[in-house]
């Protein structure tokens, strides 16, 4: 077991290594599973205040398998002779979780410390096994503090794979204060044992030290020497960092990248003393060049390792960008704006790889670009310098790209104005009719900036312009150019006179251009509007229509129809529209009238107006679905779609069954009614007529059955009905029988008569016809037997009283089911004992001189004395009193009448005969609790009998249960003094006694 402190994100904590099984071969010959623990101690822990664990107590809990690929070592040690099979990340709070598969798998369980309550003994067994009671670890598991024995801080593995050497680590976050000397000495326990309460291997790693602690005198005094199990390079590996400078900037480089703050502990914490530290290829950071460079630190530990072995997990890369310096633009750029091919030299200042891009900017757009050579780039602007601030930027692909920052700004400056500018008016005239409009573009243009003149448009039309009649947009204005297009609407004050309209143009430097007019004329209008031309019409909802045509013509030599949009409409039921003088579409309306408004203008504007009428009408309007009548078998399942075939005329409808009608009876069932639902929502209900058809013959109902020769039958029933909903059975014998045994005979749905024919059975043929003469035969079975074989005489149970004489009529009014024969007593059972003793034999003899022979079972009654329980209670009395006892039953039942009685002791006990009451005298010299006993003979009238004890008990005499007293009295002389009597005991004396005084 391995622990070392370290700090994660601020935090102290103690990291565990266990390694657990450390040579990877068993320990466990019997025992199935192994299970691996470790102890932590609670008191350095960061806890609440109770003792719980918080949810960073721990972290990181992990389970790494490894399985031996070598002879000999452990995994702590020799890590090179294991090969890892398997990595767990475990939740610590997940108590008994598999992780892996099959024989393999490990369930960890979070609560394996030692219970310090009743279980404590058994806990310390099942984890020391047979060190249970070594001090040291009764001492190491011992917690001073109370709160820490209610919880558990241990937990572990167990596995049933038992050669895998397991390596576990845990990182335990320390409590507020804790020191170092407090960790190493605080008792952690790393527990390897045999699993199950009848094992008895443990091995443990104990981990503490404590003044008090129990003294061991009996080891060897040879300390053990320590093998690390990693290298410094793998325990303290670097980290490198990332650095972004400009050309020429200071940086540091005393040789120590950890010094320069260019190298870091991966993690954290510090390096080992004794490092020593390169870079590789002696090439160490550096700002002379611009560009992207990576530069490796090489870490030199005293045990000899470095960080560029493998497995090292170090990572000593520098990453330096090195941006270009700011440049500077060198070239004059005064008198130079609106100049074109201008060439602006830039200094990109030092350390610039040649060929590096050089951009020239105006705001955030590129205007030219360049190439370095040396310090100098130079850059060719073909467009117009702009009178804005220029900038440049240097960008170096070199190890990757790095930009500079850019340049401080010139701004070009403008050449003086020598040119005027320029006017030019499209169309310059125009001819409309009155309330028309004119339109005409006007373009001033200058080199530099263009003032255009517009006053006399606006002193001619500013007041059309406000009132909406004319206006102006600005397609172009800019410095160098302005166009305005503007449109004017004619009036009656326009016509019969030439209308003109001049601009004018200036420059900044006052230059003027050649002045240019727009002229228009205006002829009188056509005031006749066009002639419209279209009809109502009727139209289906949700279908499209027949095209429905909408014309306009303007009046013979009016001036012609306007050509955008001539003809309006409005006013469409939805989904109509118009267009190419047609309406066209499918109405997606309700059904209705909608009232259509038509609108056509001609040149001049004139509007004729006309309504139409379209009609909507529903798609249940419009189509007339029919339904064709349907054949179908009785009692078939019509199926919606033989109902859905016999529809026709249903359009764009959507076929549903609403109805149908039932098939069980032939004939005219009626009608199905079929719905056909249209996309416009109404719908028809289609009536389809359906004709049944009966296929199904009759049903015979007649059983086989069983007759005695020469005796009359029972009538046996043959019926026939047709189905239901059938055409019924036909009306002439519609029941046909043969094959009947002689003697019999079919006649009105019975078969009656009595049978002459020979004993056996036969085989009896019927068929039935309905009304279409369809068939239905069937088969019964009539068997004919002797009367021997017909009748079955049974005897009945006959119960008598104990001792009783039965005669033959009781025997034989037993007997049942014997028909006509002739009834004879064979024997007769003893009834002198009681319950089942034996049957009576009756012989029944036949008039055909058969016979059966019948037992008739007889139970005889309990005789009296087991249905009876006479008694005398006991009785009591004084010696030489006499005390009667009347006789009782014990159960309260009536002891029989006729019973007698006899006194079994007659000088003790006298008994009424007939009564069965008791006299016994007590001798004068019985004492008290002394007993008096008896028996008496008890008859009943069936001759049973049995004897009834007696018993009376002596008690004592009167004076034996009292004890009169007198209480002393006073008086004086001469006095009479009473004193009354009591009883010592607070008795009442018995009523009777008599006093007699001894002293008269």
């Amino acid at each position: 077991m391995f622990a070392k402190t370290t700090t994660i994100d601020g935090e102290r904590y103690v990291v565990y290594d266990v390694f657990f099984n450390n040579d990877g071969a068993s320990m466990a010959h019997l025992s199935r599973y192994q299970i691996y623990r470790l102890i932590l101690p609670p008191q350095i822990l960061d806890l609440t205040s109770e003792g719980l664990y918080k949810g960073n107590t721990l972290r990181d809990l992990k389970f790494e398998t490894y399985t031996r690929n070598g002879n000999s070592g452990t995994l702590s040690q020799n890590p090179e002779n294991f090969t890892r099979t398997a990595t767990h990340n475990v939740n610590f709070l997940n108590n008994s979780t598999d992780y892996g598969s099959g024989w393999r798998k490990l369930t960890y369980f979070n609560a394996l410390d030692i219970r310090h309550n009743g279980e404590y003994n058994r806990d310390m067994r099942d984890t020391f096994k047979g060190n249970s009671n070594d001090p040291l670890l009764i001492h190491a598991v011992t917690r001073t503090e109370s709160k820490f024995n209610r919880y558990s801080y241990g937990f572990g593995v167990k596995t049933e794979d038992r050669d895998s050497a397991i390596h576990m680590q845990v990182k335990a976050k320390l409590k507020a204060g804790v020191t170092d000397d407090q960790v190493r000495e605080a008792f952690a326990l790393a527990v390897v044992g045999t699993f199950g309460l009848t094992t008895n291997q443990a091995y443990t790693f104990i981990s503490g030290k404590d003044a008090s602690e129990p003294k061991y005198t009996d080891y060897p005094d040879q300390p053990v020497q320590p093998t690390l199990r990693e290298k410094q390079a793998k325990l303290y590996p670097i980290q490198g960092s990332r650095h972004t400078k400009v050309v020429g900037d200071t940086i540091p480089n005393t040789g120590n990248p950890v010094a320069d703050k260019y190298i870091t502990r991966k993690g954290s914490g510090d390096f080992p003393a004794g490092m020593s530290w390169s870079w590789e290829g002696n090439n160490s950071p550096s700002t002379a060049n611009a560009g992207k460079f990576t530069y490796t630190a090489i870490a030199r530990y005293q045990d000899g390792s470095t960080s560029k072995d493998a497995n090292s997990g170090s990572d000593g890369k520098v990453h330096f960008t090195v941006n270009p310096k700011k440049p500077t633009i060198t070239t004059s750029v005064v008198n130079k704006k609106g100049l074109t091919n201008q060439t602006i030299e830039v200094n990109v200042g030092s350390g610039v790889k040649n060929g590096s891009v050089v951009k020239l900017y105006d705001g955030d757009r590129v205007i030219g670009q360049g190439t370095s050579n040396g310090t100098t780039a130079r850059i060719t602007v073909s467009g117009a310098l702009p009178g804005n601030p220029l900038k440049a930027e240097t960008t170096v692909d070199n190890g990757g790209v790095v930009v500079s920052e850019k340049s401080d700004p010139v701004t070009p400056t403008e050449a003086p104005d020598t040119q005027a500018p320029t006017l030019a008016i499209t169309p310059a005239n125009q001819t409309v009719v009155e309330g028309q409009n004119v339109t005409f573009t006007v373009t001033a243009r200058d080199n530099k900036h263009v003032n255009l003149d517009a006053n006399d448009f606006l002193t001619k039309y500013g007041t059309r312009v406000f009132s909406g009649k004319a206006s102006v947009t600005s397609p172009t204005d800019t410095d160098t150019e302005k166009i305005r297009t503007i449109t004017i609407t004619t009036t009656a004050e326009d016509v019969g006179k030439t209308n003109t309209i001049t601009f004018n143009a200036t420059d900044n430097a006052n230059h003027r251009a050649a002045p240019v007019s727009f002229t228009f004329t205006v002829t009188k209008r056509d005031n006749i509007p066009p002639t419209i031309t279209a009809g109502n019409a009727t139209v289906t909802s949700r279908e499209q229509i027949t095209p429905i045509s909408v014309t306009a013509v303007d009046n013979t030599g009016g001036v012609g129809m306007r050509d955008n949009n001539p003809i309006e409409v409005t006013g469409l039921p939805s989904g109509l529209t118009y267009a190419n003088n047609r309406i066209t579409g499918t109405p997606t309306g309700a059904p209705g009238n909608s009232t259509v408004t038509i609108k056509a203008y001609d040149k001049n504007g004139n509007m004729a107006t006309k309504t139409i009428t379209i009609t909507v009408r529903s798609q249940a309007d419009a189509h007339n679905p029919t339904g064709a009548g349907l054949t179908v078998n009785q009692n078939h399942t019509i199926t919606d779609a033989e109902l859905k075939a016999k529809v026709s005329n249903a359009g764009p409808g959507t076929l549903s069954i609403v109805s149908r009608p039932s098939t069980a009876n032939a004939g005219n069932a009626g009608n199905a009614v079929v719905k056909v639902t249209y996309p416009d929502g109404t719908f028809d209900n289609v009536n389809v007529p359906v004709t049944v058809t009966d296929v199904t013959g009759p049903t015979i109902t007649a059983e086989s059955a069983t007759v005695t020769k020469n005796e009359s039958i029972t009538p046996i029933p043959v019926t026939a009905v047709d189905n239901t909903g059938g055409v019924g059975m036909r009306d002439n014998n519609p029941i046909e029988v043969t094959n009947l045994p002689a003697g019999l005979r079919y006649a009105n749905n019975q078969i009656t008569g009595t049978p002459t024919a020979g004993v056996g059975y036969y085989t009896v043929t019927i068929k039935a016809y309905d009304k279409n003469n369809r068939l239905t035969t069937k088969q019964i079975r009539i068997t004919v037997r002797s009367q021997a074989d017909a009748h079955n005489p049974t005897g009945e149970t006959l119960t008598v009283p104990y001792n009783h004489n039965i005669t033959d009529d009781e025997v034989k009014a037993k007997v049942q089911n014997f028909a006509p024969g002739t009834l004879t007593v064979q024997s007769k059972p003893s009834t002198n004992t009681s319950g089942n003793v034996g049957n009576a034999v009756v012989k029944v003899t036949y008039p055909d001189g058969s016979h059966d022979t019948v037992n008739v079972p007889v139970v005889v009654g309990r005789p009296n004395k087991d249905d009876y329980t006479p008694k005398y209670n006991d009785g009591s009395g004084k010696p030489g009193e006499s005390v009667e006892i009347p006789v009782s039953e014990a159960n309260g039942k009536k002891i029989p009448t006729g019973t007698t009685y006899t006194s079994g002791t007659p000088g003790i006990i006298t008994v009424d005969k007939t009564t069965g009451k008791v006299t016994v005298t007590i001798p004068s010299d019985k004492n008290p609790g002394d007993k008096v006993t008896g028996k008496v003979l008890v008859r009943y009238p069936d001759g049973s009998e049995e004897e009834v004890p007696v018993t009376v008990t002596v008690v004592n005499r009167d004076k034996d249960d009292y004890t009169p007293k007198y209480n002393d009295g006073s008086g004086k002389p001469g006095e009479s003094v009473e004193i009354p009597v009591s009883e010592a005991n607070g008795k009442k004396i018995p009523t009777g006694t008599t006093y007699t005084s001894g002293t008269p």
